[in-house]
């Protein structure tokens, strides 16, 4: 293992110098170097493959920042695939597991995948050093950056009040070694939270969090069980739900927002969306009773399967399982679909023109 510290101390220095220096030709050379060291048939330890991995990360990253299209951008979905295998390893470096999980966030964020990225941060604030500095930057600024797309007043509201407090807790800190942040987070600052601090001023120091709203939750054990797995899991179709897992936050209600319809054309749209819900709620509730092996068991009976000793399982539950996550993949189609339809994107055509024009 001494080995391999000196290497990995090695491409360590050697990356944040060409970072620094924005060396690019020498980054794309690492990446190839790294990739042989992680893979499959590389004899590393899986803890050196970890931080080798987190290495790989860090270039794709910068390779991404410095592209003018980040939709089209590989680098960026690399950078994903890396933190995502970070958390596979069975033996990995866990003291780098903040910076990996902060990190990951903020590139989701750059993608404007921002509801992805909050627990990421929320993880990264439960430690110290850089990943917590950076983790309430980020969730801050990012709260405040929903707030501006939410349509109900008692959601902006809330996500403000949060972005609020999360700045506070970073403003509290007696030393910010993250320069950028220190400077962004001034009063005085121009930047977007340095704005908004000075537009709600000390407004939000008195107001209750979620957990504080006296809303009482009314149900039977059961539902109250299942309501309890969804909201703790952020699974309510509730943009509240991924601020705070509370009681007040077990409601469906986010619906379609109000649009405007020719003469004699109906709201496809919201109904639409509304079809969609109720197929992702029930699907939900199918996935539920799958994890805890809800179902009719005599639907096994007289199936006479044949046992290949492979270790299949023909058990109710697991298929409800797969159909939830079948289920839930479709809707995930459909929405596609209808935000193509809202937005007048006519992808089909542009696609079906593009065709043609290859021909």
């Amino acid at each position: 293992m001494s080995n391999w510290n000196e290497k990995i101390a090695s491409f360590a220095e050697k990356i944040d110098t060409c970072i620094d220096c924005d060396d690019i030709d020498s980054l794309v050379r690492f990446c190839d170097e790294l990739k042989k060291l992680i893979s499959d048939e590389s004899e590393a330890p899986d803890i050196v493959k970890s931080v080798l991995t987190y290495y790989l990360a860090n270039i794709y990253q910068h390779l991404g920042s410095k592209g003018t299209d980040r939709w089209n951008n590989q680098n960026y979905g690399n950078a994903i695939i890396c933190h995502r295998k970070f958390y596979r390893y069975g033996k990995r470096a866990d003291e780098l597991l903040p910076q990996v999980e902060v990190n990951h966030a903020n590139t989701l964020e750059t993608l404007c995948r921002t509801f992805e990225a909050i627990p990421l941060w929320k993880k990264g604030i439960t430690h110290f050093g850089d990943a917590e500095e950076v983790g309430l930057y980020r969730l801050s600024t990012g709260l405040i950056w929903i707030s501006r797309y939410l349509y109900d007043e008692g959601h902006i509201y809330y996500y403000q009040l949060y972005a609020y407090n999360y700045a506070k807790k970073l403003l509290a800190k007696e030393t910010i070694g993250h320069n950028g942040i220190k400077n962004s987070i001034r009063f005085d600052s121009d930047s977007v939270i340095g704005h908004f601090l000075r537009y709600v001023k000390n407004s939000f120091d008195a107001d209750p969090d979620l957990l504080a709203h006296p809303y009482k939750a009314n149900y039977s054990k059961e539902e109250k069980k299942y309501r309890a797995w969804c909201k703790d899991n952020t699974l309510f179709i509730n943009p509240l739900n991924d601020l705070e897992n509370a009681w007040v936050v077990d409601h469906d209600v986010l619906n379609f927002p109000p649009y405007s319809t020719p003469i004699f054309e109906g709201p496809y749209l919201s109904a639409s969306f509304s079809s969609m819900k109720n197929e992702y709620c029930y699907y939900r509730h199918l996935f539920y009773e799958g994890l805890n092996k809800k179902y009719k068991t005599f639907t096994d009976k007289d199936k006479y399967l044949a046992d290949t000793l492979d270790g299949v399982i023909y058990e109710g539950y697991i298929e409800k399982i797969k159909s939830a996550i079948k289920g839930c993949f479709s809707v995930l189609d459909k929405i596609s679909r209808l935000l193509d339809k809202y937005y007048e994107l006519n992808s089909s055509r542009e696609a079906l023109n593009k065709s043609q024009n290859q021909r």
